[in-house]
Formats: structure tokens, C-alpha cells, sequence
């Protein structure tokens, strides 16, 4: 399949280059067939499994679940002067280094607080940190956040 789509690359060039390409290289090379089985074999065996299933149904309610709790914090607190709120604390939970991104100038300096940070930029503080989260760490906070597991 590899050598197919190398071929195929080479044959579509200058359309690639050009941007006049549509498609993928996969379904314009001679595998397009083999690619097709293989993803129906896939899709018959692999992704209907109800293992797979589960731990997808379970991803999506940690990701989901972990994104409400930390947009409503940075959605609710102006300032992070103390950790009393149950906001103010979700917001600590957030790793310094990723606050610490979002609090650059757009004159490249860190000197901007946390209270003054666009709604924008509060989104991304969240989507960066959850998006920068292993799976097991994801599962882990989830978990502690909703009592099922003392930290």
C-alpha cells in the first residue's frame, strides 16, 4: 500500500502542488481496493467491539465532564488572589506552566494577570490543559474531582 500511494503521489505532482488535488493518495493509488476492505473489515470487527465502545463512551464523559468543571472556573473567578471557591481551586488544579502561557503581553512579556485574561484566552488555558493530558492522568483527575477517588 505504501509503494501504491508513493506512486500515486508522483503521478498527482504538480495537481498536489498546485492545490487543484482533490481527495486522499489512498483512493486515487492502485490499493484503493485492499484500503477498502481493510477498512470495512475494521469497521466490522474493530470499532463495533464492546470494548472499544466502552472505553469511547468513557473518554468522551472524562473529557466532557473535565471540560465543564474547568470552563465554568474560568468562566466564574476574576482573580486568583485565594483559593476559598471550589472555582478558585479547579483554576489551581491547572498546571503553572500553562498559566503561565496565557499571562504573555502581546509584547511577548508575562506580566498579564490572570483577572485580565479575554474569555478567549481562558477557553485556551482549558483546552490546552485537558488537551495536554495523558489518558491515565484525564481518567485519574476525573475520578478525584467527582469522589470516586481520594487523591
Amino acid at each position: 500500500m505504501i509503494f501504491a500511494v508513493v506512486e500515486s503521489f508522483k503521478t498527482n505532482y504538480h495537481q498536489i502542488m498546485s492545490g487543484e488535488f482533490d481527495g486522499d493518495l489512498l483512493s486515487t493509488s492502485s490499493a484503493n481496493e485492499i484500503a477498502d476492505d481493510l477498512r470495512n473489515l475494521a469497521f466490522k470487527y474493530v470499532f463495533s467491539n464492546k470494548e472499544v465502545l466502552t472505553l469511547e463512551l468513557v473518554g468522551d464523559r472524562v473529557i466532557s465532564d473535565l471540560l465543564s468543571l474547568f470552563i465554568e472556573a474560568v468562566t466564574n473567578v476574576n482573580g486568583l488572589e485565594k483559593s476559598k471557591s471550589k472555582h478558585e481551586k479547579l483554576i489551581h488544579l491547572i498546571s503553572e506552566n500553562f498559566r503561565h502561557i496565557q499571562r504573555f503581553s502581546e509584547a511577548g512579556k508575562p506580566e498579564v494577570d490572570f483577572s485580565e485574561l479575554t474569555l478567549y484566552n481562558r477557553l485556551l488555558l482549558v483546552t490546552d490543559f485537558i488537551s495536554g493530558m495523558t489518558d491515565g492522568y484525564a481518567v485519574n483527575l476525573h475520578q478525584e474531582l467527582l469522589g470516586v477517588k481520594l487523591p
